[in-house]
This record gives C-alpha cells, structure tokens and sequence, in this order.
C-alpha cells in the first residue's frame, strides 16, 4: 500500500509539472501588407517585424502579387501588439547557369553570358531595392493593434 500510495504520489506531480507551465509566447494578431516598389507588388521580398517593445520579432516573404502574412510562432500566425521597426531586402536572384554555344561546325566552342549574375563588382549580392530598408533607423515603423485590421501597404524604392 506504501508504494502504490507512492507511485500514485510520483505520477500526479509528473502530470502537473507537464501540464499547465507557463508558455514564453504572447498572444498574436493576423497581421497582412503588400510590398510595392514604383506602384508595383515586389515579389519575393524579405520582411521583418522588429519590436520596439522587447516582444518577439516577426517575418514573412512576399508572394508574387507582393502580399505577405506576418509569422512569429506559427505560419502566419501575425505578431505581437505593439510598435515595430520594418525591415524589407530583396536580394538579386543567383547567376543562371551558361548556355554553351557551339560553332557551326560542332567545335564546342563555349561562352558564358549570364542573365545577370546577382552581385556587384565588389562580388557581393545586389539588393533589388534600396538597402535601406534593409537596415535599422531606416524610418519605417508600424504598430499591431489587437483591435486590427492590422494591413500595411509598405512602399520601398
């Protein structure tokens, strides 16, 4: 009877300990935007959500159409209410691999022309938007409301 009294003991603190701790997450909200450039959607951007207020940071990637839903915990779970710096990068694409162009007479003779190879003369990657944005300080702040709608058009050049 010790032990089963015991064992039951054991089993309950095992239980409460699993069930019921307190989560390092805050409460969410859906969050939405569109990314343009010239009036138009950039797609394939990077953006980030940087808490002004210590909460977590929150991302999304644009779609083709330049939307965008924001992920903090889950996919597009949104962000933490609250003021934020938004950061926004679009890199160039890598260099395409090269044709190979062959004389007429089948001598294999190659040239390499890429669409364009994504980085500078320096050999580093282009940005397709002004790398400004890109960085802290650059102006850009949003806040996330838990009364929503929480949409931003965010306009980069």
């Amino acid at each position: 009877m010790k032990y089963l009294t015991l064992a039951l003991v054991c089993v309950l603190v095992i239980h409460v300990a699993g069930c019921g701790g307190e989560s390092d997450q805050v409460e969410v909200f859906p969050v939405s935007g569109t990314v343009l450039m010239n009036g138009k959607p950039v797609a394939k951007a990077f953006v980030q959500f940087n808490s002004l207020d210590k909460k977590p940071s929150a991302t999304a990637t644009t779609a083709n159409d330049g939307s965008f839903q924001l992920t903090t915990y889950e996919f597009n779970d949104g962000a933490a209410a609250g003021k934020y710096e938004v950061m926004i990068s679009k890199n160039a694409p890598p260099a395409t691999e090269a044709e190979i162009a062959h004389d007429s007479e089948g001598g294999g003779d190659a040239s390499y022309e890429p669409e364009h190879s994504g980085e500078d003369e320096s050999g580093e990657t282009m940005s397709l938007i002004n790398p400004k944005w890109s960085m802290a300080g650059n102006g850009l702040e949003k806040e996330v409301t838990k009364e929503g709608p929480n949409e931003f058009e965010l306009t980069v050049d």
